[in-house]
């Protein structure tokens, strides 16, 4: 694999950043990615981000309004789209309008409970929560320890501005319960290290839950809808049979790159369709990947 080899992989990332008409050059703790005068900062670990960034330069940059588009480490930074407060994020911003998106398809009422699986730094959650507004419930899980303190930080400021915030659930989300080993990337791409193919990308290990616990835990008496961007941990999230013979939220989730059987869009989709979903592919703004949304 490429990403166990990061000499390769930097000259690989130049070589296609000029097919672009972007320069990508390395300091002592940054990955710089130039076009057009314009920066974008990468931290030095997450080299396997700046192919991403390079086919979606301009994506990136328009996600803010910050002047210098810093992105290599857990810092505030304001998102274009949203302007109650700024976002602590752990590295690359979440672009609002792949947030639209979800509640373009997810339909989102006052009083609904939305459960927010893979929340990176909050603010899909928080988006939500306007949504549902104070008599709904959006319930957060997150397993990474840096996205989660982006969280806790972003939920905190959402309580003194907006009133209301999220609840945070510091969890794996999975088919049973155990304990797994986490890649904590502190970005977009955290996953459990077993489905991640960046071997060299440090563990920790982190519980898991499953719906029907959550439902149990919080005592739901609906769930009506589910957003997922777990890093090709769909399968496993959903194959839980007990959850859903009771609920039928509306879903929306972005499947991984196809590593494996169970990765696999078709795969995730086959499952829902026998719970009685009809599922729908997306074109999704600012990624090759599609969204699928079941309903």
């Amino acid at each position: 694999m490429l990403h166990a080899h990061p000499r390769l992989l930097g000259v690989l990332v130049r070589i296609y950043a000029l097919t672009k008409g972007i320069r990508v050059s390395f300091n002592a703790h940054h990955i710089v990615i130039k076009k057009s005068g314009v920066e974008i900062l990468l931290g030095k670990s997450n080299l396997a981000y700046s192919r991403d960034v390079i086919a979606n330069f301009e994506f990136y940059c328009n996600s803010t309004s910050d002047i210098r588009k810093d992105f290599s480490k857990p810092n505030y930074h304001n998102i274009l789209g949203f302007s109650d407060f700024q976002i602590h994020t752990p590295g690359l911003p979440e672009s609002m309008g792949t947030l639209e998106q979800y509640c373009d398809f997810l339909r989102l009422k006052p009083g609904d409970t939305v459960l927010d699986l893979g929340s990176y730094s909050g603010l899909s959650s928080i988006i939500f929560n306007q949504h549902v507004g104070p008599t709904g419930t959006v319930i957060a899980i997150e397993a990474d320890p840096i996205n989660t303190n982006s969280n806790d930080i972003n939920f905190k400021k959402a309580k003194e501005v907006l009133g209301f915030s999220p609840l945070l659930v510091k969890k794996v989300i999975w088919h049973e319960e155990t304990v797994l080993e986490f890649a904590a990337e502190s970005n977009l791409g955290s996953a459990v290290k077993a489905l991640l193919p960046r071997s060299k990308v440090p563990g920790v290990h982190v519980p898991t839950v499953t719906l029907s616990k959550l439902v149990f835990e919080f005592n739901l008496k609906s769930v009506d809808a589910i957003k997922a961007d777990i890093e090709g941990a769909e399968y496993w999230a959903f194959s839980d049979k007990i959850f859903f013979s009771e609920f039928h939220p509306k879903i929306i989730f972005e499947p991984a790159d196809e590593q494996s059987q169970y990765t696999k869009g078709s795969q995730i989709i086959a499952l829902l369709e026998s719970y009685g979903y009809k599922c729908t592919k997306i074109k999704q703004i600012g990624s090759p990947l599609p969204l699928i949304f079941c309903e």
